[in-house]
């Protein structure tokens, strides 16, 4: 069995690459559940709105919350799919 520097080099690398891979996992989780949690709070804004103008009489205010609505849920979807390809966020 092999002991001294050499060895204590490589366990060093070892651990050094272990603690970089667990720090970008880290990194990674943290920036698609933000990605997603931005977008789904604007899904909710948008449908408390629209539900508000149904509540209010306001029928002509409804179509355009839900094509906003479409339009986030879209850009989330294209969003997490790009996190999970691994090509990071787009520009927001």
């Amino acid at each position: 069995m092999r002991t001294g520097r050499g060895c204590s080099r490589r366990w060093l690398a070892a651990a050094e690459r272990a603690a970089g891979i667990a720090a970008e996992h880290k990194r990674w989780a943290r920036e698609v559940h933000n990605t997603l949690v931005q977008g789904f709070i604007s899904v909710i804004a948008i449908a408390q709105a629209a539900r508000g103008a149904i509540d209010d009489g306001e029928a002509a205010a409804v179509g355009p919350r839900l094509a906003q609505l479409e339009a986030i849920a879209r850009d989330n979807l294209a969003e997490a799919r790009a996190l999970t390809a691994g090509e990071g966020p787009s520009a927001l």
